[in-house]
């Protein structure tokens, strides 16, 4: 119910104004505040910084998809990093190394990506899809391929003791898996249906 999330901020993308751009909404109320305001280009894919006061999300506003990060008011705007790859979908959490932004890279191959949020230190993880950092900064679980298709991998935060979690494989891809908010769980997309898998980061 909107009672319960009274106090709380929902980060959307909204086509509203006709262009696609990053907005914060109040769920209690309705209300909307446009924090990109670029008309022309395409801004989306917003996350949270972990004090929620800054945003970073995907924009072709200066002819290459790459990163952008503002505060949550829209000022403060600056480019995180300048590549000719497509760079999209970040999560940003604290890890045990400090601060760092996963985010998909599609140039010659899909990669994954981290990087500081000052903008330096960037490193490639490995090849793969949609990674994403859980809540605890832990982990990372990611689209990765095997024969046949796709199918849900997790790994340490720094890229290290890659594994499989999810059986089978899906032949279409969009498993876009993403954390409960306390890492031990994982919601993932199929085909068919929403399927939750329990995934322990203890034994991990």
């Amino acid at each position: 119910e909107a009672a319960d999330l009274a106090g709380h901020h929902l980060l959307v993308t909204s086509i509203r104004t006709g262009d696609t751009e990053v907005c914060i909404a109040d769920p209690s109320t309705g209300d909307i505040f446009n924090v990109t305001r670029s008309p022309g280009s395409e801004d989306r894919y917003p996350c949270w910084s972990p004090d929620g006061k800054r945003i970073c999300f995907m924009s072709d506003r200066e002819g290459t998809t790459n990163l952008w990060i503002c505060r949550a008011d829209g000022t403060g705007l600056h480019r995180l990093n300048r590549t000719p790859a497509v760079c999209y979908m970040p999560s940003w959490q604290r890890t045990p190394r400090g601060e760092r932004i996963v985010f998909g890279k599609h140039g010659a191959k899909p990669e994954m990506a981290a990087i500081r949020p000052d903008g330096t230190g960037e490193e490639i993880p490995g090849e793969g899809h949609d990674p994403t950092l859980s809540p605890d900064g832990r982990s990372i679980c990611y689209t990765g391929h095997v024969p046949g298709g796709v199918t849900v991998f997790i790994m340490h935060h720094d890229g290290s003791g890659k594994r499989q979690v999810v059986p089978g494989f899906s032949k279409v891809g969009a498993t876009f898996p993403n954390w409960s908010p306390d890492s031990k769980h994982m919601a993932v997309t199929s085909p068919l249906s929403i399927t939750i898998g329990n995934i322990s980061t203890d034994t991990y």
